[in-house]
């Protein structure tokens, strides 16, 4: 018997196959299942052949058993699959080393800055013109950090692709 998920596309080919207008060709693989269960992958073949009036009188045909092709074909899909999921792990760690940077960066910025404006602060006397210029760079670093997330956030915001012209 035919795998029932398989026994539509079948049908259909058939139907082809023995319609007078097409080529009269049948080309398809699907599963049979044994009496005990078991399913084995097959390609069968065939030719119809019409008499004057567009009837099918023969579709004679082969069946080869193609289990092995096929189990061999979904292990390489299933390595495959797990080859791009240690790319996509691997890629993520990258990204996540990237991303850690380029925030540290501004951060320790901020956070030597900082430190610098208190010792200019608490120095007799303070040293107001020193504090100000560690505050103007305390607010670059931080709109650099901010620059860094908006970025990111542009990077996986789910926006449709845009077509742009590019000289290759």
């Amino acid at each position: 018997n035919i795998h029932p998920d398989d026994l539509p596309d079948v049908q259909v080919a058939i139907e082809q196959a023995m319609d007078p207008a097409g080529n009269g060709t049948l080309v398809a693989e699907y599963r049979l299942v044994s009496a005990d269960g078991s399913c084995r992958w097959v390609s069968a073949q065939g030719r119809c052949t019409f008499d004057a009036a567009g009837r099918a009188v023969r579709f004679p045909g082969v069946s080869f058993d193609i289990d092995d092709r096929k189990q061999a074909e979904l292990s390489l899909a299933r390595v495959r699959s797990e080859l791009a999921h240690v790319a996509r792990v691997a890629s993520l760690g990258t990204l996540t080393a990237s991303i850690a940077h380029e925030v540290n960066q501004p951060l320790a910025g901020i956070i030597t800055n900082a430190n610098t404006c208190m010792r200019m602060l608490n120095a007799e006397p303070p040293n107001l013109d020193g504090a100000r210029e560690t505050v103007r760079r305390t607010l670059r670093d931080g709109n650099r950090a901010s620059d860094v997330v908006k970025r990111l956030r542009a990077l996986f915001a789910k926006t449709d692709a845009a077509a742009e012209p590019l000289d290759i």
